[in-house]
């Protein structure tokens, strides 16, 4: 099982579908990396591959530091996730 199968077990989704979304909501799941930290908010501003940056909730996978690779979806970082390195 997949780290996304899994955060989205915890959702309550139920896991995925053949086309890799969240069966309840149709959205997927994406890395994020922590580029700096609200922790009085709860908040982390988040940054995916193509560059797009927005505000991710992190109560669920608290504390968090800047470099952190969150799993997110729906605004929500579900876990934290192991960096590869090539």
């Amino acid at each position: 099982m997949s780290d996304v199968d899994r955060a989205c077990e915890r959702e309550g989704a139920g896991g995925r579908d053949l086309e890799a979304h969240c069966i309840t909501c149709g959205d997927d799941g994406v890395d994020m990396v922590v580029v700096g930290i609200d922790a009085d908010r709860g908040l982390a501003l988040c940054q995916d591959a193509e560059g797009q940056r927005q505000s991710v909730e992190t109560a669920l996978v608290a504390p968090v530091q800047v470099g952190d690779l969150l799993l997110v979806h729906a605004g929500t970082a579900l876990t934290t996730l192991e960096q590869v390195t090539s």
